[in-house]
């Protein structure tokens, strides 16, 4: 029997934005797969994201991916974060360290915890990796109180 192809959501915001995706989307939960995550951070291309779109295009016959990210989801992860992070006996020493190691990476630890991709870039990327299907469309919106489609 045939799989009846799926649209694929990923859902970037606080808890309350899954289902506030849902209602804007008009998405009935038995016609989608739905992915939510409270921050999106491409880093390489062999990223957990890219997996999961893999695995998931591979199980549910997937054709779309729509990202959706809560408007008001700004980069938090800033000064009281990494306060927090020594509260919990992260010393700003191992941060400074991972951050030599790492260096050659393009990225530092301090860049990868504050900033993520904007959704545009992480659209782009996904639609011109070259493992994932060209039968799979990708789209971002940003959610206030509509849905903004992204323009490139």
């Amino acid at each position: 029997m045939k799989k009846k192809p799926k649209d694929f959501y990923i859902v970037i915001g606080d808890d309350t934005s899954k289902e506030r995706a849902l209602t804007l989307c008009r998405i009935k939960k038995k016609d989608a797969l739905v992915f939510h995550t409270p921050q999106l951070t491409l880093t390489s291309l062999y990223d957990s994201l890219i997996k999961t779109i893999l695995i998931t295009a591979y199980h549910h016959d997937i054709r779309r991916v729509t990202l959706v990210q809560d408007v008001h989801l700004e980069k938090r992860m800033d000064d009281p974060f990494f306060h927090w992070l020594q509260q919990q006996g992260i010393k700003k020493e191992t941060i400074q360290l991972l951050n030599y190691v790492h260096q050659s990476e393009g990225i530092t630890v301090d860049e990868w915890l504050k900033s993520g991709n904007s959704l545009l870039e992480t659209v782009l990327i996904l639609q011109k990796h070259p493992l994932l299907p060209k039968t799979i469309s990708f789209q971002g919106f940003l959610m206030g109180n509509n849905l903004t489609p992204l323009s490139s």
